[in-house]
C-alpha cells in the first residue's frame, strides 16, 4: 500500500475465475522470507501475518503490524487502486502434471517441500498462460490480501522499462535531476537512472530496521507513507551525504527507488498508479 501523495497505490482483486491479476498478485507475494522463520503456521492466515510481523519486527510490534500486513493500511492512508482491465484475461488450470521434484543435500524434494522450506508466503509456477502448481503454505488463498511492500520495487523497474521503450525517458544515463530538478538539493543530484536502477547511487542512507523512528528507513517512511513531509523531491533532500561516487558500489536503499518513483511521474506526466494502469496493468489484461 503506498499513499496517494508520493506513490502507486495497491491494486484491486476481484472474486471469480483465476486471472492474470491475481496471478502477478501471488507472484509478488512469493518473496521467501529468511530460513530462519518458524515453519507454517497452522490456522487462520491472521496468525501468519502475525508471524511474519514477529519475525521482521519483534514481538511487541507484531500485534500493531498484523493487520498491516493483511492490508489494512488501504483504509488507514490515502491511496489509489489500479483499476482492473475491461477484459481480465483468465489463466487455465493445467490437469494434473508428473510432480516437479529436485535434489538438496541428497534429499529427494518436490516444490511444497520447497516452499515450506524456505516458508514463502505463496508460490505459483505458470507456462504459456497455464498454472501448473499453487500452493499457500502459511495459510490463506488467491484472494487473500497481503502488503508487497518492497516488492513493488520490481514493477518500478518495468514501468521505467516502458517509458523508456516508449520515448518519455531519453536514456537511463540520463541523470535524476534533469527529470527531477529538486533532486539536485540532496545527493541524488549527480545519480542517472541507471544507478537509480541498479541501487548504486551511492547516496549515505542506512537501510536498517529499527523500532525506535530514528534511522533512515523510519523517516523516509513518516515521509512517504506517514506524509509527514512536504513530500516530491523534498523527501529526500535530507539525504546529502555521500557513502561513494554514484555506481561504484550496489547498496540495497528504499530511498533510490523513491527518487527513481519521482524521475518516472515526472518523464512521463502522470502518476506511477495511473501510468501503470494504463500501460503495463490494463494492456496484460491484469
Amino acid at each position: 500500500m503506498i499513499p496517494r501523495r508520493h506513490r502507486a497505490g495497491n491494486c484491486r482483486q476481484e472474486s471469480g475465475s483465476f486471472t492474470r491479476r491475481q496471478a502477478l498478485a501471488l507472484i509478488a507475494g512469493a518473496g521467501a522470507y529468511p530460513a530462519s522463520l518458524p515453519a507454517a503456521v497452522a490456522g487462520p492466515p491472521q496468525e501468519a501475518f502475525r508471524s511474519t510481523a514477529a519475525h521482521l519486527f519483534g514481538d511487541e510490534q507484531a500485534g500493531a503490524l498484523q493487520e498491516t500486513f493483511a492490508g489494512a493500511l488501504i483504509g488507514s492512508v490515502p491511496n489509489r487502486v489500479v483499476a482492473p482491465a475491461r477484459d481480465v484475461a483468465p489463466f487455465d488450470r493445467a490437469q494434473a502434471i508428473s510432480p516437479l521434484r529436485y535434489t538438496h543435500e541428497g534429499q529427494r524434494l518436490d516444490l511444497r517441500d520447497y516452499s515450506r522450506r524456505r516458508t514463502v508466503t505463496g508460490l505459483l509456477l505458470a507456462r504459456n498462460a497455464e498454472v501448473l502448481f499453487e500452493d499457500y503454505p502459511r495459510g490463506g488463498d488467491a484472494t487473500t490480501p497481503f502488503l508487497w511492500a518492497s516488492m513493488s520495487k520490481s514493477v518500478i523497474a518495468i514501468l521505467v522499462g516502458i517509458a523508456l521503450d516508449g520515448g518519455a525517458i531519453r536514456s537511463l544515463d540520463d541523470r535524476a535531476s534533469s527529470y527531477v530538478p529538486g533532486l539536485a538539493r540532496s545527493a541524488y543530484g549527480d545519480a542517472t537512472i541507471r544507478h537509480l536502477l541498479q541501487m548504486s547511487s551511492g547516496v549515505r542512507f542506512e537501510e536498517k530496521y529499527v523500532g525506535d523512528g530514528t534511522g533512515d528507513l523510519a523517516r523516509l517512511i513518516g515521509d512517504t507513507i506517514g506524509q509527514q513531509g512536504a513530500g516530491g523531491a523534498e523527501t529526500l533532500s535530507r539525504y546529502s551525504a555521500r557513502r561513494v561516487q554514484p555506481g561504484a558500489m550496489f547498496y540495497y536503499a528504499s530511498a533510490d527507488t523513491q527518487a527513481l518513483s519521482l524521475v518516472l511521474s515526472a518523464a512521463t506526466g502522470a502518476s506511477v498508479s495511473r501510468f501503470m494502469q494504463e500501460r503495463l496493468w490494463q494492456p496484460m489484461g491484469a
